[in-house]
Formats: C-alpha cells, structure tokens, sequence
C-alpha cells in the first residue's frame, strides 16, 4: 500500500461523511440523520481498517520489530478455530469499536510515532462512547421511538466526526513526516 492509496482510500471516506452531512445540512429530515451517522460511523471503521492496513505492511519490512502473532491476529480481524472433522476454520473476527480504536491508536504510536491521543477519560471520549450507542441504537432497534435523533444527538454526532478526522488527520500528518513522505508519493507506508 502506498501513501496515495492510503490517502486516496481515506478521502473516500470523508467525501462520503461530507456528503451525507450536506444532504442533512440541505433537508434535516431523520432519514438523513440516520444516514449521516451511519455513514460517519462506516467512515470510523473504514480509518480504523486503514490505519491496521499501514501496521500490517509495515510488519513486512525488514527494519520493523518482529510483531507478536496476537497482534497481527487482532490487525488482521482474523480468528481461527477447529472444524469437527479437524480442520482450520478460519473467520472474521468482531471488535467492539472502541477496543479496536484504542488498540490500533497503540500500536500505531508504538511502531510508527503517529501521535495519537484518543483522549480517554475526557469530553471527546465520552462522546465518541455516547455516538456509539445513539449509532448501536438506530441500527438494531427496538421500538419505533429507537430511529429518533434528536438535534442534541445529532450535534454530538457531528463533533464525534470531527473529533476523529482531527485524529486521523494527525496520523496521516506524522505518518508523512516520519517516513518523509509528501502526500503525492508512490512509496509502500
């Protein structure tokens, strides 16, 4: 994966976030509350994927520090099992967002000096956790009342995007500066 792939698939993500915050910007109806924070969220755990992308190809290179098999199970989303009749079963393996993002923040700041302060404990964090469920809620509902969003909601929906895309923008910044990239370049992150 080069930096124009990462950064490329990364804008991707926000163009769909910036799109579906103009369509709510346009006509604030709940359909598009509904469709801004799933979309934000699909767009977190797009960055989360990417970011796990830049660890794992990092781990190839002959300078990076040997990675725990653990680690590289958890970067890859991949759990193994035993079939009945002895064979490997091979799976997705489901991460509680938050886990994911704290874990991946860790190993980016320990292998790669990416700078990321998730903030845990603070305003930003609590939230990142709030959007979460007002998200978890209006995606499995349990009632007719579960699709509501209310515009305290949205607004902390909306921070929580831009809480994340300042981290993500401090990543991608200090990942170009530690490699000494510039944002054009062809080189494998």
């Amino acid at each position: 994966m080069t930096f124009r792939d990462l950064r490329d698939a990364y804008l991707s993500l926000l163009e769909d976030s910036a799109l579906a915050e103009l369509l709510l910007e346009t006509v604030d109806i709940p359909f598009h509350r509904r469709t801004y924070i799933r979309t934000i969220f699909a767009s977190i755990e797009g960055s989360i994927w990417l970011m796990k992308q830049v660890c794992l190809v990092a781990e190839k290179s002959p300078d990076s520090p040997e990675m725990p098999v653990s680690e590289y199970l958890l970067l890859s989303e991949t759990d193994y099992s035993l079939k009945s009749n002895g064979d490997v079963r091979q799976q997705a393996k489901f991460l509680p967002l938050t886990d994911n993002l704290q874990f991946v923040a860790k190993v980016l700041n320990y292998r790669h000096s990416a700078g990321i302060n998730l903030g845990v404990g603070t305003k930003g964090w609590e939230n990142f956790q709030e959007a979460i469920k007002i998200r978890n809620r209006i995606t499995h509902p349990k009632s007719s009342d579960d699709y509501a969003i209310t515009d305290t909601e949205m607004q902390l929906c909306i921070k929580v995007s831009h809480w994340f895309n300042d981290l993500t923008k401090t990543f991608l910044t200090r990942l170009l500066i530690n490699a000494g990239l510039d944002s054009t370049n062809e080189q494998t992150v």
